[in-house]
């Protein structure tokens, strides 16, 4: 999908923008190198940059990285982010929670 096709212009879009310019500062301290962690959005903010026609107020995001990394200890020290839309303040919300697996499955 070309970029021409993406919604980069939104408060929403901006203020995720904002928060993994934030978050990129705090991953440096785990993994310097340029490229070596991958950041994967899901939901309703990757809905919203693909369509502008969903928002969310949380952020739901996957990790890859060059090298083993839990996400457990990576510090995280901005947990959030305002914005305003539509002539309100909004808070967008790093889900600490979020797991892209399908949910609890039974092991066999």
């Amino acid at each position: 999908m070309s970029r021409g096709s993406l919604y980069l212009d939104t408060p929403l879009t901006k203020a995720l923008f904002r928060f993994f310019s934030s978050l990129e500062q705090d991953l440096r301290k785990e993994s310097p190198a340029d490229g070596a962690i991958r950041a994967y959005i899901f939901g309703g903010c990757a809905l919203h940059i693909h369509t502008n026609a969903r928002g969310s107020n949380d952020i739901d995001v996957e990790f890859n990285s060059a090298r083993w990394l839990n996400r457990q200890d990576v510090v995280i020290t901005k947990q959030a982010v305002d914005y305003k839309a539509d002539g309100r303040t909004r808070t967008l919300v790093f889900d600490q929670n979020f797991t892209p697996t399908l949910g609890p499955l039974h092991e066999d």
